[in-house]
């Protein structure tokens, strides 16, 4: 599992790397979600498109976990770059913003 904290600055960014015998890695993104009673994710390209939404992701509270996994046949699907993470918690009823993320994807 990598941890990641909120950053766009690609200086800060952790790498993750695929190795022919590693086809998925977590991701733990860091923020704080101890009031959330849901949270979402939007993933998408440094340009916008495309761009995705999971919505209910699993996360910890205490820790300030929310995990997502990445496989090894989404190397396509963001040609422009790596995907930003946007996190955002939903607390009664209300979406609060948490962070965005970025992790280097070493793909070979």
């Amino acid at each position: 599992m990598t941890d990641v904290e909120p950053t766009l600055d690609p200086t800060l960014r952790p790498s993750a790397r695929f190795t022919p015998n590693v086809d998925l890695l977590v991701f733990a993104l860091r923020g704080d979600v101890s009031s959330a009673d849901r949270v979402d994710v939007e993933m998408a390209s440094p340009t916008g498109e495309p761009r995705y939404v999971l919505e209910d992701v699993p996360f910890d509270r205490q820790t300030g976990e929310v995990l997502i996994a990445c496989q090894r046949h989404y190397e396509g699907m963001f040609p422009a770059g790596d995907p930003i993470f946007s996190v955002h918690a939903v607390e009664a009823g209300k979406r609060r913003a948490v962070g965005e993320y970025v992790v280097t994807h070493v793909w070979r």
